[in-house]
């Protein structure tokens, strides 16, 4: 099975956004992006799979997709916008009220937000050379789809932020400092107060992060326990396994050909 990476360069020709209107013919192979990316079927059908949950390909199914979350498409024949988007094109505050600590989502557009949704990406895709416009279209999108998601908009906003800067960059897996000075805060203070509002250490969230990513992997691809490591983020193969094995209680391999979710 073919894994493939989307690069930013590649398919956002500006950095920042690309939207289209799009015929998709045939199956995509499993992959993921180092961007975000919202489709928004207009028909079709068929099976959309994010990290191996499928989903029907009809009108009105809406997907947001991160970088922590790998997809793949089995249709004979669907329309759909797409939106390929940097977390500079919108709302940081937004888009992380959208997204949970495993990335995107997918919902049913009801019918009657139907005509908005795509009266709206049609605004979006005629109006994406334009960078002020689009962001406010984008953000419009991004707030609707927080009435259908329901995100605690008591959150602090640090921690939407921080997690946002974790799902685009944890398979380089970036020091607590780096995180901190992202979102404004010193290293100390930052640890403390996300333990405080998380339940968790920043660790023991980028850790959770990095192995859920690579069990879903082994459970929803053909890819070898070596590429599950590659992808996740971890650069010491022996060292995952050992880890893998302490916090499963079974070995990539064997998970896979068990089936144990």
């Amino acid at each position: 099975m073919r894994f493939d990476r989307f690069t930013v360069g590649k398919y956002i020709k500006n950095g920042e956004l690309t939207v289209s209107k799009k015929e998709i013919l045939g199956n995509s192979s499993l992959h993921w992006h180092e961007f975000y990316e919202i489709e928004y079927l207009l028909d079709g059908d068929g099976d959309y799979i994010i990290d191996g949950k499928h989903y029907p390909m009809c009108r009105g199914m809406f997907f947001l997709m991160t970088p922590a979350n790998f997809h793949e498409v089995k249709t004979d024949h669907s329309r759909a916008f797409n939106v390929m988007f940097s977390d500079r094109a919108c709302s940081e505050e937004l888009l992380a009220r959208c997204i949970s600590s495993n990335g995107g989502l997918a919902f049913s557009v009801d019918e009657g937000d139907r005509a908005f949704f795509e009266a709206l990406l049609d605004e979006l895709c005629l109006n994406q050379s334009n960078p002020t416009y689009s962001a406010c279209l984008l953000n419009a999108l991004l707030c609707k789809s927080i009435d259908y998601v329901r995100r605690d908009p008591k959150q602090p906003s640090y921690v939407g932020q921080a997690v946002l800067y974790l799902l685009s960059n944890f398979r380089r897996s970036p020091s607590l400092s780096e995180v901190a000075a992202h979102v404004g805060y010193t290293p100390n203070y930052f640890c403390a107060i996300f333990k405080r509002d998380v339940g968790e250490s920043f660790k023991e969230f980028l850790d959770r992060l990095r192995f859920d990513y690579a069990k879903k992997l082994v459970l929803s691809s053909t890819l070898s326990a070596a590429q599950i490591c590659k992808e996740s983020g971890f650069s010491d193969y022996p060292n995952f396994i050992r880890r893998f094995i302490l916090r499963f209680g079974i070995s990539p391999m064997q998970m896979r050909k068990e089936g144990i979710s």
